[in-house]
């Protein structure tokens, strides 16, 4: 049996990443935005595939990174929702302007489809 303290296996100067207190089941903080969270996961495979750290690191990394990456689907499918949403209220907003007769939102009436009023337009003959 050695008397040495069991290493961390972890180079020194390198912090580890620790769930914040507070967080969800995954261990990250809720708080964190998806470019920090996103961050988070590209060190954490740097280290990883570095060889910077030991297996049971590895694993307990792989782990957090399993939740850092369940947290930016989070925030992406939460963006997806409002993009859609506010996509059906833009198109509910346009059916009832049609409805009532108007152009349509941003319409400018005196669009000539394209033709110009210059030197080079056709004749109306």
């Amino acid at each position: 049996m050695s008397n040495t303290p069991p290493s961390s296996g972890q180079p020194a100067g390198k912090p580890i990443l620790k769930p914040k207190s507070g967080g969800g089941a995954s261990g990250v903080d809720a708080k964190l935005t998806f470019e920090a969270a996103l961050g988070q996961i590209e060190a954490i495979i740097e280290r990883i595939e570095a060889g910077e750290v030991g297996l049971e690191e590895s694993l307990a990394e792989y782990e957090r990174g399993v939740g850092l990456i369940n947290h930016c689907r989070g925030k992406l499918d939460r963006a997806k929702q409002r993009v859609e949403d506010l996509t059906r209220k833009l198109s509910s907003a346009d059916e009832g302007d049609s409805s009532s007769g108007s152009q349509g939102v941003g319409k400018d009436p005196t669009d000539t489809g394209g033709k110009s009023d210059g030197d080079d337009a056709e004749p109306p003959f």
